[in-house]
């Protein structure tokens, strides 16, 4: 595979991550639905396919990455889908941390039930004391 037929190649592998980055973060919502994040890993297993065809033909045609990098189309995409992942990595923290918070709720909540017999128990009083430090 020549230089520029090697290049071109890359591109088009370039230009389709970049529209599995932009179906990924269109798909990241603040309250993300279980397809949306099956979708979102599959582009994801689509995306590391693609990173590892690109890898193979830069391995093939022996270029160093300093010398497919510095070709102005492939540096535009790749500041492109960068910009992208890191939006798409502050979403997901935030949507990971609304999770934390509610996993914490959920824990707080079944443990002054368990504590006061349970839901079924109205007939047993229990009895819960708070050890302060």
């Amino acid at each position: 595979m020549d230089k520029h037929s090697m290049l071109t190649k890359l591109l088009q592998i370039l230009e389709e991550m970049k529209s599995i980055s932009e179906q990924q973060y269109t798909l990241i919502a603040d309250d993300m639905e279980e397809e949306a994040l099956h979708q979102f890993a599959a582009l994801a297993l689509h995306w590391e396919k693609l990173s590892l065809e690109m890898d193979s033909i830069v391995a093939e045609a022996e270029l160093e990455q300093q010398t497919w990098r510095s070709n102005p189309e492939i540096r535009t995409l790749l500041e492109e889908m960068n910009d992208k992942t890191v939006l798409m990595n502050s979403k997901l923290e935030g949507i990971a941390a609304k999770t934390i918070q509610g996993i914490e709720g959920a824990r707080k909540q079944q443990t002054a039930v368990r504590s006061y017999g349970g839901m079924n128990s109205m007939d047993v009083v229990s009895l819960y004391f708070d050890q302060k430090q």
